[in-house]
């Protein structure tokens, strides 16, 4: 049986809608949005990615819009619509920054910081064995990553090449914070990240201000 909606119930469905969608744009509007760019082999990236990102966005993920481009100090040139790419270490890491593209493209954020995590814990996170490992880790399919990689890899390794050359950082990691690269701020952030964003929030959460207060 066909139900017929009085007009007093569409009003109350549009007005509840509308109510949720200015609430929604409201809170991603508060969001800080946080790039990290750096390289998968990168010893300090790393080491920033498993002691101060990672934890850091695990706390505050509901505050945070998070961008992650893995290109690091690479060189970058182009021929024929194919990209050639000159990595600090070599082809592995080159090879390596393209598996992190695919992921972070392809795969929600929590769960692409869960194979960052994994992958940043490896001296060679290059190998085949760590790539099963880590997609294990975040339930990420290694299928997928490998196809991504063979038809989109280069493409994608080569979009955050250009955006990681207007940027134009001179180290990695570079944190930039709301789409503004300033080299203290990114510094600030090496240096503890959970506080420095914190003190960046609009409306910091109770662990913030706990954090604040002791």
């Amino acid at each position: 049986m066909t139900r017929i909606y009085n007009i007093k119930e569409i009003i109350f469905a549009v007005v509840s809608i509308s109510a949720f969608l200015c609430f929604w744009q409201a809170e991603a509007q508060n969001n800080l949005k946080v790039s990290l760019y750096y390289g998968s082999f990168q010893p300090l990236c790393k080491k920033f990615i498993k002691e101060q990102l990672y934890p850091t966005f695990q706390a505050l993920q509901s505050y945070l819009d998070l961008e992650v481009v893995p290109f690091g100090m690479t060189k970058m040139t182009e021929k024929d619509g194919k990209y050639n790419f000159k990595c600090t270490f070599g082809p592995k890491e080159c090879y390596t920054n393209e598996i992190h593209s695919c992921v972070v493209d392809i795969y929600p954020r929590m769960q692409a910081m869960e194979f960052l995590r994994c992958s940043a814990m490896e001296h060679d996170p290059s190998t085949d064995e760590v790539l099963q490992k880590c997609v294990a880790n975040a339930t990420i399919s290694y299928e997928d990553i490998k196809k991504c990689h063979k038809t989109r890899g280069n493409q994608l390794l080569a979009a955050n090449g250009l955006k990681s050359l207007k940027v134009g950082y001179k180290f990695v990691p570079a944190i930039v914070f709301n789409d503004t690269y300033d080299p203290k701020a990114s510094v600030l952030g090496q240096t503890n990240m959970f506080v420095y964003v914190c003190t960046l929030l609009k409306t910091p959460p109770d662990i913030c201000k706990s954090l604040r207060e002791a």
